[in-house]
């Protein structure tokens, strides 16, 4: 946990964190990579998913990056239930699979968005 909150301070101070907030409660967050151009963590609480949430936060993300940069975000494999709906989301702003990889012993697959 201390971890995260260093990554989660590191990303705040360097402009590249997004939360939405909803009463005093944070119900999402999203933190990306300038260097890097991707989208490096997202999450919605459970509670206040399928509001356009996540699409909201995808799409000032991409408002934040350079127009000839491509994006890409590192996702679960299309057999993996846990990437239904990411996947779906990632795809309704024309990111396209790309390389199969392993992240931390997961399997998981790229997406980009080509710009």
């Amino acid at each position: 946990m201390n971890e995260y909150r260093k990554i989660l301070e590191k990303n705040i101070s360097r402009q590249t964190a997004l939360c939405v907030k909803y009463y005093n409660q944070i119900v999402g967050i999203l933190l990306f990579s300038n260097n890097n151009s991707c989208l490096s963590c997202m999450a919605v609480h459970p509670l206040h998913r399928k509001k356009g949430i996540g699409s909201a936060l995808v799409e000032k993300m991409i408002s934040l990056l350079p127009n000839d940069v491509d994006i890409w975000v590192s996702t679960f494999r299309e057999d993996d239930k846990l990437g239904d709906a990411p996947r779906a989301l990632y795809r309704k702003f024309g990111f396209t699979e790309d390389e199969l990889i392993m992240e931390y012993g997961y399997p998981n697959q790229r997406f980009v968005l080509r710009r």
